[in-house]
């Protein structure tokens, strides 16, 4: 599944415009949730370091995956989103697993 375009095609009707929206709003939101994991673990007792960034990415991609399965497998304007499959969510699982060790492991060598 195309994460950008798909995304993009949720925010605008304007097919010339479905990759710079997604890539803008994945982006923005890669960002956000980054100083969503620090201040998180800021507030907690748990160190700053790679395995606590997979347990929040887990946390993080388990969310995802059930709403790209809700959200864009079943009600995606544009009908080729709608027959996605397991592997679908979890690829995206996997992929927020792999943000949260990169956002774990990156903040533990900037501490």
């Amino acid at each position: 599944m195309d994460v950008i375009r798909a995304t993009g095609a949720l925010l605008t009707a304007r097919s010339e415009r479905i990759f710079s929206f997604g890539l803008v709003f994945h982006l923005g939101m890669g960002i956000f949730f980054a100083f969503l994991y620090g201040a998180f673990l800021g507030l907690s007792r748990l160190p700053f370091n790679a395995l606590t960034g997979l347990l929040l990415g887990s946390l993080h991609g388990v969310v995802i995956m059930l709403l790209v399965s809700i959200v864009i497998m079943e009600h995606h304007p544009i009908a080729g989103y709608h027959e996605k499959g397991l592997g679908t969510g979890l690829a995206q699982l996997m992929a927020h697993m792999i943000y949260g060790v990169t956002v774990g492991a990156v903040v533990s060598l900037m501490n």
